[in-house]
Order: C-alpha cells, then structure tokens, then sequence
C-alpha cells in the first residue's frame, strides 16, 4: 500500500486512540469534528531531508498535520505511526502513537 493513501486510515485511527482531544481542536479551527476536517485535507509527501520523509498537510490558522512511522519515515501500516499537530512555530501542540 503506498504511504499517501494511509494518512485517513491513520487519521481515523488516531481518533480512535484520542477522539475527544482530536474533535475539541478540529472544532478549535472551526470543523464540526476530527473527520470532517481531515477530509477536507490534501496529504503530499514531504522530504525532510537524510532520505526521511513524512505525510503531510496544512491545516487552517497556519497549522500542519504530519504522519511517520515513528522514526522519520513514510507510514507503512496504520497500526504503527506518529501524528502530529504542529503551530506555525512548529511546536508540536497534539502528538499520537501507535507504535
């Protein structure tokens, strides 16, 4: 499976481990909940450099969405993954794992 089509996978899954704390800041940036606003998102690969990379999205009020396998590397299996939120600062506001 490639990595870009498991980020809602992920998101979903990520909402099972963590759903009141994920919809509380999707209705933060004004989205009913979690789901709605990650179907709203357009994930990309991004390339963090050192042959990393990550699923990411930008969110609302300058905000990013990035997935990894926990260390720095594409997602390969929904079960293990970590999610984060991150402010325009890059400061990481939520982080989820299933590792």
């Amino acid at each position: 499976m490639e990595p870009i089509t498991l980020a809602l996978p992920i998101a979903r899954r990520a909402h099972e481990l963590e759903g009141r704390r994920l919809d509380d800041f999707a209705r933060e940036i004004q989205f009913e909940n979690w789901m709605a606003l990650t179907l709203s998102l357009d994930f990309f690969e991004e390339d963090t450099g050192g042959g990393f990379g990550c699923l990411s999205a930008e969110l609302p009020d300058g905000y990013t969405l990035m997935i990894t396998d926990g260390e720095a590397g594409l997602p390969s299996h929904i079960d293990k993954f970590y999610l984060s939120i991150s402010d325009a600062y890059a400061t990481e506001m939520i982080v989820i794992e299933s590792l």
